[in-house]
């Protein structure tokens, strides 16, 4: 089995540069990566790396903590896909989560989901700060406001 399709090639480093990014597209045109993951300030440039070579990109939006308002969400969301981000990462706000405010984590996905139009958004959890019954509630909210799938980290908090 070829892995390197199902391989995210991924730099979300806050100090990361143009030419980081140019070599992270490089490495992945060459080795056949599924996507690029990268903040979404990224993403213009990675798709006039990465035209007509079959790899996508992910941007991630609200990362790595989650905590940005609905608003801003939406607007990082908007721009990716307008700069050509083929799939969206977000990350999931935790303290509304762990809070118990199903209704505002419902409510801040689905405004992701619905700005991202076709462009599927994964949802991005920090299973290593919550606690099963947490991760279950996360689960079914991500899929009543239509997340493509669930993630278990951003590895920042692990």
């Amino acid at each position: 089995m070829e892995v390197n399709g199902l391989i995210d090639h991924t730099n979300l480093k806050q100090n990361a540069t143009a030419e980081d990014i140019k070599k992270l597209c490089a490495e992945a045109k060459q080795y056949k990566f599924a996507t690029v993951a990268i903040n979404s300030c990224w993403v213009s440039l990675a798709h006039a790396e990465l035209e007509d070579s079959g790899v996508g990109i992910t941007s991630c939006i609200g990362f790595p903590l989650g905590a940005a308002s609905t608003a801003a969400k939406v607007a990082e969301a908007k721009q990716s896909v307008a700069d050509g981000t083929t799939e969206i990462d977000m990350v999931i706000n935790g303290g509304h989560l762990v809070a118990g405010d199903d209704d505002y984590v419902i409510a801040d996905i689905k405004a992701v989901v619905e700005a991202a139009g076709s462009v599927p958004v994964k949802v991005i959890l920090e299973c290593c700060l919550l606690d099963d019954e947490q991760i279950v509630r996360a689960c079914k909210d991500c899929m009543a406001a239509g997340a493509a799938f669930v993630k278990t980290s951003t590895g920042f908090s692990t």
